[in-house]
């Protein structure tokens, strides 16, 4: 049974994801070298650290700023028969193996619980008023996990046409509070709320560092410009000394720089 994470990565005009994939490939093999990484994208043009790669051959984001257009193809293109689905923007901090024995269990499975940078739950329904007002899974699609079998392959074909139909779902089943645009977050809780989807409570969590859900009292526009940063040279994470651990969604593409790269690259390479 073959196990790997998997990385859908395509740079748009102000954003290089495939940056983002690499650096999170790299922090992924520093805390665990046999860990298996695919990297799903668009060109040949990228740095290569992973075990897989695979290039998209019907780019249905080829004309979008926002790429996102094809991530419900990860069930087709993943070369693992149980993945488990990061978002870019994130860092890997701390071994996580020990998440296969505990996802092993499930068909398809989501985070339902974020934290803040010092470790707290969030509770904070700012970003959240789409899924809480219209009664959807509250889920989060930065980090999820599924088997390949016919039911996932179910799910995915749903997601499909969500995404290609979003007015539609959007309409049927928002009442109050639609999104505007198309999301990979709100089309997974569509199909997990057509498909009623258990959500195992499984503890697996990552920190997401979105400025208006980190518990303070006064707002921020940018969480980066808040806080001292330190990324030392052993790869650790410090946020206003608070050591970050697990999977760390760093949201603000300015966060990562050349210096956590070429740290990440010293410390595994």
């Amino acid at each position: 049974m073959s196990r790997g994470i998997v990385l859908v990565a395509q740079n748009n005009k102000e954003s290089n994801y495939l940056d983002q994939a690499y650096a999170l490939a790299l922090s992924i093999k520093l805390q665990s070298k046999d860990t298996n990484v695919c990297l799903i994208t668009d060109t040949d043009d990228f740095k290569n650290c992973y075990d897989h790669t695979v290039i998209l051959k019907d780019d249905l984001a080829k004309d979008k700023d926002w790429k996102i257009q094809n991530r419900y193809k990860v069930f087709e293109h993943t070369p693992y028969d149980e993945t488990i689905v990061m978002d870019v923007d994130m860092l890997v901090l701390n071994n996580i193996d020990h998440w296969w024995e505990m996802l092993s269990t499930e068909d398809l499975f989501f985070v339902t619980d974020v934290k803040t940078y010092r470790n707290e739950k969030i509770n904070d329904q700012y970003y959240r008023k789409t899924f809480i007002e219209n009664n959807l899974p509250n889920i989060y699609s930065g980090v999820y996990y599924f088997k390949k079998n016919n039911f996932v392959k179910k799910f995915f074909m749903l997601v499909e046409d969500i995404m290609k139909n979003f007015d539609e779902y959007n309409n049927m089943l928002c009442d109050t509070t639609k999104q505007k645009w198309v999301s990979y977050d709100v089309c997974t809780a569509f199909a997990c709320k057509i498909l009623d989807v258990n959500i195992s409570n499984i503890p697996i969590t990552f920190t997401h560092m979105k400025p208006r859900i980190q518990n303070w009292n006064n707002h921020h526009t940018r969480w980066t410009a808040a806080l001292d940063i330190e990324f030392t040279n052993d790869c650790r994470l410090y946020l206003d000394n608070f050591l970050q651990k697990d999977v760390f969604h760093y949201t603000e593409k300015n966060f990562l720089t050349s210096t956590i790269i070429e740290r990440l690259e010293q410390c595994t390479i």
